[in-house]
C-alpha cells in the first residue's frame, strides 16, 4: 500500500481496494494499540488522502461524510453568516468585512 501512495500516479482504485482488505487490521491496530498520528501516517499513508478520509468514513459509520457535510454547512451558512457580519459591526473583522463585500456583490449580480 505505501509503495501505491508514493507513486505519482497513484490508482485510487487499487489503493482503495488495499483499504478495505486492511480495513479490520487497521481498525483493530488503532482502537487497541491507540498510535500517535504520525505512527499511523507512516504505517498507513493512503488514509491520509482526501478520497480515502471519506471512504473511511463510509467503512466506519456508513454514511456519506462528504455530501452530509455539505448538506449541514449550507443548512448553516445562514447563521455563519450573521455571526460574521456581527463581528464586523463589533469591529472585529475588517478582514471578513472585505469578504463578506465580495459576497454581497456576487449575490447582488446573481439577482439582477
Amino acid at each position: 500500500m505505501e509503495e501505491e501512495v508514493k507513486k505519482k500516479d497513484m490508482s485510487l482504485s487499487v489503493l482503495n481496494s488495499k483499504m478495505e482488505v486492511t480495513f479490520s487490521l487497521r481498525r483493530k491496530e488503532i482502537v487497541a494499540d491507540q498510535p500517535l498520528v504520525s505512527t499511523v501516517k507512516q504505517r498507513w499513508p493512503g488514509l491520509f488522502i482526501e478520497e480515502q478520509v471519506y471512504a473511511e468514513f463510509q467503512r466506519i459509520d456508513c454514511i456519506d461524510l462528504k455530501s452530509t457535510f455539505l448538506t449541514s454547512l449550507d443548512n448553516h451558512t445562514r447563521g455563519f453568516l450573521k455571526m460574521y457580519r456581527a463581528k464586523v459591526n463589533q469591529g472585529r473583522g475588517s478582514d471578513m468585512e472585505v469578504l463578506l463585500e465580495k459576497l454581497d456583490s456576487q449575490v447582488t449580480y446573481q439577482l439582477f
